[in-house]
């Protein structure tokens, strides 16, 4: 027959173990993607990037640089601060677009930027650019479209405008304005 003693000395030891084993892993919480950039270091960073796109023709499609960028492949996210979005078009200015905080999304089909965001169209003709800030939208730079349902001000030669969201087709110039829209005309 065993010893009682040493049965029990190994049973109460692994209890000890496993309730320290349950308590340490229920006393650190499992990160979601709000805490989890913060808490978590990039897989990958870079300083004073460049990127540029090219059309078929190898005409340029639209040029993204930024101060710095972080990747994070475990959620597959990129973070630009004081990102600069350029997107060229045939026979029209460019829309030159930045903010002080960006994110990549989708291989990066999709760029939302927050902060003191600003999207400007330079016409040669007119004497004002075309602007329009905002503190948040989201970017297709592939479709050269934009959209945000934040509020969002319009400068330019015609007047001002104020509005809360748009979508912005910006290949054609046509920006629809989705709600409590205002107006300033200036008369020339």
């Amino acid at each position: 027959m065993r010893n009682p003693i040493s049965l029990v000395i190994v049973i109460f030891v692994s209890l000890v173990g496993a309730l320290l084993i349950y308590f340490e892993s229920s006393s650190n919480p499992v990160p979601t993607t709000d805490n989890f950039v913060q808490s978590d270091r990039p897989d990958f960073f870079m300083e004073d990037i460049s990127s540029i796109k090219l059309n078929n023709d190898g005409s340029i499609h639209y040029r993204l640089t930024a101060s710095n960028l972080s990747h994070y492949t475990k959620i597959d996210r990129t973070e630009l601060t004081n990102p600069q979005l350029t997107l060229y078009q045939t026979g029209r200015a460019p829309w030159e677009l930045k903010a002080k905080m960006g994110t990549l999304l989708d291989n990066g089909n999709t760029i939302n930027l927050k902060n003191e965001v600003e999207l400007v169209q330079k016409d040669q003709i007119k004497a004002v650019p075309t602007q329009l800030t905002t503190t948040e939208i989201t970017i297709k730079p592939n479709e050269h479209f934009a959209v945000t349902d934040k509020p969002v001000t319009i400068h330019s030669t015609e007047g001002l405008t104020t509005a809360k969201g748009l979508k912005a087709f910006l290949n054609t110039n046509k920006i629809e304005l989705l709600s409590e829209v205002h107006g300033v005309y200036y008369r020339q």
